[in-house]
C-alpha cells in the first residue's frame, strides 16, 4: 500500500524513525530523547526541543538565560512541533519568540497528557525565576489516552504503553506495589477504556485541569488553554491533501492498534469542548478552540494538517500571531 504520508511529506520519515523514542519514568510517564541532534529536532538534556530565541540562538533548559525567560509553552507533540519541515524553528513557541520578542521556553513531550506535563511543571519551574506566562496546547491527547491507552485510573489518568510505564514504575517504585491505589488495584484490574467510563474521565479532567491552573494562578503567572486542531473537529473544509494524508492516516493506525476510536473521538466533541471550557471559565482563564480561530475565511486555503493531530509550519505560525493577539 502506498504511503501516502511520505509521498507528500518526505520528511515525515525522519519523525516517524529517527525521533520516535522515548524514555520511560515514573509517574511523568515518558519523555521526547534527551540530547538529540539532527537537522530537524535537537533536544537539551531534559529531552525538550529547542526554541529559537527572538535575536538569535536558542533556548533549553541547559541555557543559564533560562532563569530570564519569561514564557513557557506546554503540550503533547502537537505542541512539541512534530513534523515540522523548518526543524526547531517551525514549532509554535519559536514563531512567538520570533514575532513577539520575548524568549519562549517549550517543555511539550509527545504523548503527555495535563497531568505529565504538570508533572514536569512542579520539577522545574523553580529554574524560571521570571516565569510570567503558561500556555497550554491540548485536548487529543486527553481525549485519546482515555480512549486508547491501555488503561484509565483516576490516579494516573490515562497511559499510553501501560506495560512499559508498569515496568519502569515497579522498577523505580516498589513500595506502590503494596499501595491500596498503587498499581495492582489501580491498573490492572480496570478494564480496557469505553465511554462507558466516560464520567470518571470527566471528574477526572476537570479536578486535573483545575488543580493546574490554581497551581499556576498562585505563582502569579497567567495560563491560557488553547484546544488543539483536530481533522475531525475544525470547523473548515480540508484540503483536497489533507483529506487523502489524514483518512489514510486514521486508518492504518486504527487499524495498527485494532481500535477504531476516531469515530467517538469525533463524536465526543460537544460534550468535551463544554467540559474544557467550563473548566477554565470556573477559574477565571481564557479558553481558545483553535479549530474555530483557524475555520476564519483568511486561513481557508491553509494546509494544516500534517496528519490527524499534527500541524505544519504555516498552522504553527498562524497559531503563535493568535496567542499573541489574545493572550
Amino acid at each position: 500500500m502506498e504511503d501516502l504520508l511520505i509521498k507528500y511529506l518526505p520528511h515525515m520519515e525522519f519523525y516517524r524513525t529517527k525521533f520516535q523514542q522515548f524514555f520511560y519514568y515514573p509517574y511523568i510517564m515518558q519523555t521526547n530523547l534527551p540530547l538529540f541532534r539532527s537537522e530537524l529536532v535537537n533536544t537539551d538534556s531534559l529531552g525538550f526541543r529547542f526554541t529559537k530565541k527572538p535575536v538569535s540562538g536558542w533556548m533549553s533548559f541547559d541555557d543559564p538565560e533560562v532563569i530570564e525567560c519569561e514564557n513557557l509553552f506546554m503540550g503533547g507533540s502537537t505542541a512539541m512541533g512534530w513534523g515540522s519541515k523548518h526543524g526547531d524553528r517551525g514549532t509554535i513557541p519559536s514563531y512567538l519568540a520570533e514575532l513577539g520578542g520575548e524568549r519562549w521556553l517549550n517543555m511539550s513531550v509527545c504523548a503527555q497528557s495535563i497531568q505529565n506535563n504538570f508533572i514536569n511543571f512542579c520539577f522545574l519551574s523553580g529554574r524560571l525565576k521570571k516565569l510570567k506566562r503558561v500556555v497550554f496546547l491540548g485536548g487529543y491527547n486527553e481525549l485519546a489516552i482515555f480512549m486508547n491507552g491501555n488503561y484509565f485510573s483516576k490516579t494516573y489518568g490515562g497511559i499510553y504503553s501501560q506495560t512499559e510505564f508498569h515496568q519502569s514504575m515497579n522498577k523505580h517504585l516498589e513500595e506502590l506495589k503494596r499501595s491500596h491505589e498503587g498499581l495492582r488495584g489501580d491498573f490492572m484490574e480496570l478494564p480496557e477504556n469505553s465511554m462507558e467510563k466516560v464520567e470518571i474521565f470527566k471528574e477526572w479532567l476537570q479536578h486535573t485541569l483545575g488543580t493546574v491552573i490554581q497551581a499556576i494562578l498562585a505563582k502569579n503567572m497567567s495560563f491560557t488553554f488553547l484546544i488543539q486542531p483536530y481533522y475531525e473537529w475544525i470547523d473548515r473544509g480540508l484540503t483536497q491533501k489533507e483529506v487523502l494524508i489524514t483518512h489514510w492516516c486514521a486508518e492504518n493506525h486504527a487499524r495498527a492498534c485494532k481500535k477504531n476510536y476516531y469515530e467517538e473521538i469525533k463524536d465526543s466533541k460537544p460534550w468535551y469542548f463544554k467540559l474544557l471550557k467550563d473548566t477554565c471559565n470556573a477559574n477565571n482563564v481564557p479558553c481558545i478552540d483553535l479549530n474555530m480561530e483557524l475555520a476564519e475565511s483568511q486561513y481557508k486555503d491553509l494546509w494544516v494538517f500534517y496528519d490527524p493531530a499534527h500541524l505544519s509550519d504555516e498552522a504553527n505560525q498562524a497559531i503563535a500571531k493568535q496567542i499573541l493577539e489574545k493572550c
